[in-house]
């Protein structure tokens, strides 16, 4: 750890006294201390415990502007009440899970109101459970055994992604996978539609799944003539299109990035704001695709086995239904939308007060925020069209940490990386507050020589 680093731990530990307590008390229990590896932070995570609008609170009673949102789940902020009420009505009325219910009737009948490709929707218990089933539905509707996925795009964490969501591309990124497993696999570079039309032209590709954002939640973006490229090869080779909506899902737009972007898939994978910010997820699509499910025929029609205790748990689909019964306007992604656009504007503003060779970008109600290493040779100054897929991924670490502990210092918490998103909660004290706080991040990163220079 580095003199700056140590110090930016001196003044982050002090007033958080009762987070690194947890800290210490989960490490003797839970693997690293934590239930996702993104939630392990330097010196230590904090412990949150309550959430109101667009902030949330830690044990300590420190309060942070919140761009992480339960990785992005929460688009009317922490505890609307709209969903609380339905959520607390679920809870008295009793529940059972593992049953049928009126309750996921209407959730799946909300979906096929706002989602373009929703014909029949199955809910799943997480965001991963949903692009597993989607590659198995695949697999079984066209009887072909191969996936595309592009550079950088992350789609949960089972198997067979778990190479190409991050450089070196060719990389797999966890212990325990098989090779067998990824040999089904192909990644192409995102946006490339000459490899993209290369690998699809053994025809023994099932499926091509895409971010329609862009890979990690548009941290690459895509274009809209990018992703129409996608669409037409893909359906020239009569392969299956997926789109993975976890997060663009009713962010977009009502209908996701599908409807904001014209284009509509087969297939479509959702999570986060589809549960009001409860466990859960969905595989949504074409009839014809998502029959495969039924019960019934055998293996050999291609039938596919799906099971699972949680699957339309009553809690998330009365927390879902009223996220989307407000969300169907187009209105809470408006002011969302509103608030990226303003924040964006702030922090390039200091960007550029500052001389730092970087900028903030950003797709919707998201912005991310690219810092160019001193170590990297510059021949001008960084854009967004003159920087690489993989320099867009590839902050240093010692930029993305100081960075984080920096905005968390000054009451600012981001979702991932170096970016987040926002929600209709967001007005404009927080973004008064954040731009300070970014202001002051940058600053440091910058005088601490981190960060390169115009």
């Amino acid at each position: 750890m580095s003199i700056s680093q140590t110090d930016r731990a001196a003044a982050f530990a002090p007033t958080r006294g009762g987070s690194k307590e947890l800290f210490d008390r989960a490490t003797a229990v839970i693997p690293a201390g934590v239930n996702h590896a993104l939630r392990f932070h330097q010196p230590f995570p904090l412990y949150y415990s309550r959430g109101d609008g667009a902030l949330k609170y830690d044990v300590d009673g420190n309060s942070y502007v919140d761009y992480h949102l339960a990785s992005a789940s929460l688009l009317l902020g922490h505890d609307p009440a709209p969903v609380r009420d339905a959520l607390a009505e679920a809870v008295q009325s009793g529940w059972a899970p593992s049953v049928c219910h009126d309750l996921e009737v209407r959730w799946a009948e909300l979906v096929a109101e706002l989602i373009p490709c929703a014909e029949l929707t199955r809910f799943v218990a997480s965001g991963t459970e949903s692009t597993f089933l989607a590659a198995r539905i695949v697999r079984a509707h066209t009887g072909r055994s191969k996936i595309i996925r592009l550079a950088g795009h992350y789609h949960g964490w089972n198997d067979f992604f778990m190479v190409g969501l991050k450089p070196p591309f060719d990389q797999v990124q966890s212990a325990g996978v098989l090779e067998d497993v990824l040999a089904h696999t192909i990644t192409v570079p995102s946006g490339d539609r000459e490899a993209l039309r290369s690998a699809l032209e053994g025809g023994d590709v099932a499926a091509v799944f895409v971010e329609p954002s862009g890979g990690a939640w548009s941290t690459v973006p895509l274009s809209v003539a990018e992703i129409e490229a996608i669409a037409e090869e893909t359906r020239a080779a009569e392969a299956l299109l997926v789109f993975d909506e976890m997060i663009t899902g009713f962010r977009w737009a009502p209908g996701g990035a599908q409807e904001r972007f014209g284009v509509t898939p087969d297939l479509t994978t959702l999570g986060k704001i589809l549960t009001g910010g409860l466990p859960g997820g969905a595989v949504t699509g074409r009839a014809e695709v998502m029959e495969r499910l039924r019960p019934g025929p055998g293996v050999e029609d291609g039938y596919v086995f799906h099971f699972g205790t949680f699957n339309g748990h009553p809690f998330p689909a009365a927390a879902g239904s009223a996220t989307l019964e407000i969300a169907a306007d187009g209105a809470p992604q408006r002011a969302a939308e509103d608030h990226a656009v303003a924040l964006r504007a702030a922090i390039q503003e200091q960007i550029a007060e500052l001389g730092i060779d970087g900028f903030v970008y950003g797709e919707s109600s998201t912005f991310h925020i690219y810092l160019r290493s001193p170590d990297s040779p510059a021949a001008q100054p960084a854009t967004l069209e003159g920087t690489s897929d993989e320099e867009l991924l590839s902050i240093p670490a010692t930029i993305v940490g100081a960075l984080q502990i920096e905005l968390r210092t000054r009451g600012v918490d981001l979702m991932s990386y170096t970016g987040g998103v926002t929600s209709a909660a967001h007005g404009e004290a927080e973004l008064a507050r954040a731009g300070e706080a970014f202001g002051g991040a940058l600053r440091s990163l910058r005088d601490d020589r981190l960060i390169a220079t115009r």
